[in-house]
């Protein structure tokens, strides 16, 4: 099971998405923060604080209310509990200095929406195939230190 933050304000990117998922052949768990400060409070009562599931995987949108998606991942990216968590900025800009900016504050990745829906769903796909379920996803805790031999 991956559990993944999608971070949109775009009500029909988020169902677009949504629906993309439910056809993925893996399980995977979408929780939707509409704006920056609801996805840091998302990820604020996670874990430990007996709040929602840390996410496996955040696909981020830039352009975003109240908090815009380089200030959260800055937070992300500097949170002792967050920073490993994989993030995927998903937005619509092909802007050379936003796709600079984001990999500064350490994005995983930087997706332009395509605005083909095939190639969108592909993109997708792809995306949460890698991060999901090909890569050795970060553990919850720090691993515990080998007993020396």
């Amino acid at each position: 099971m991956c559990q993944i933050l999608l971070v949109e304000d775009n009500p029909l990117d988020v169902e677009f998405i949504r629906e993309t998922l439910m056809q993925f052949p893996v399980s995977v768990t979408l929780h939707v923060a509409r704006d920056g400060a609801e996805a840091l409070d998302f990820l604020r009562n996670d874990g430990e604080r007996q709040g929602p599931p840390r996410p496996d995987l955040i696909l981020l949108d830039l352009r975003l209310p109240r908090r815009d998606g380089f200030e959260v991942l800055e937070v992300i990216k500097t949170h002792p509990l967050d920073r490993n968590i994989p993030v995927v900025v998903l937005t619509i800009s092909n802007e050379e200095a936003d796709a600079w900016r984001s990999y500064h504050l350490y994005a995983n990745a930087f997706i332009t929406k395509p605005a083909d829906l095939q190639r969108f769903t592909e993109t997708l796909h792809a995306t949460v195939e890698f991060y999901c379920h090909v890569t050795l996803r970060p553990p919850k805790q720090p691993p515990q230190p080998r007993a020396p031999a």
